[in-house]
């Protein structure tokens, strides 16, 4: 019996071959304009350039940002979020050209005019609430608040230890100078809140 073997294409120069077809597609999409007129009007200076028939689709992306938003655990992490620092720029004349007065409207300013309210609750139980106001500035953080009495005159005595001075038992201390959570809750005259 005569040894045969079979004869084909290689299945990697099918991948191959099949990879090329789908580059070429991509490169006639961007010459022709189709794609490319939909991600040149994408981006425009790092921001996102929509124009007044897509604004109900910039809203709907700053209800999903605000959404986003809400896994924020520290007041400090408030500006950083994407909901505060995505821009965008409207040819509201539709002349064709984003003018400098169109870009740089935030998800809260019009004509976007979406609102966003986020209420965090920290690991010690502070409760803190950043909005679009805060996006700029940053939302305030948390501080200890209150008054510890102090009470003892010796160091032995003296009660709670923070209201020793190296010298004195002081008869106040504010609870401003705790600037953690744990240390602030530790002291019962303290609470640990927004400033």
């Amino acid at each position: 019996m005569a040894n045969k073997k079979a004869q084909g294409i290689s299945l990697t120069f099918i991948v191959i071959a099949a990879l090329a077809v789908l580059v070429l597609v991509l490169v006639a999409s961007f010459t022709v304009g189709g794609l490319g007129g939909f991600f040149s009007r994408l981006t425009q200076a790092g921001q996102e350039t929509v124009g007044e028939s897509d604004l109900t689709l910039a809203k709907s992306t700053c209800t999903s940002l605000c959404a986003e938003a809400r896994s924020v655990t520290n007041p400090g992490q408030w500006s950083n979020t994407n909901y505060c620092r995505r821009t965008y720029a409207f040819d509201l004349d539709q002349d064709g050209t984003v003018e400098s007065e169109e870009t740089g409207v935030n998800c809260w300013e019009a004509p976007v005019s979406e609102d966003c309210l986020v209420t965090m609750t920290d690991l010690y139980g502070g409760t803190a609430a950043c909005d679009d106001g805060d996006c700029e500035a940053g939302c305030p953080p948390m501080i200890c608040s209150g008054t510890i009495v102090c009470t003892g005159t010796t160091q032995q005595d003296c009660s709670p230890s923070i209201c020793w001075n190296g010298t004195t038992c002081r008869a106040s201390v504010g609870c401003g100078t705790l600037t953690t959570g744990s240390a602030c809750l530790a002291q019962e005259d303290c609470r640990w809140v927004q400033s």
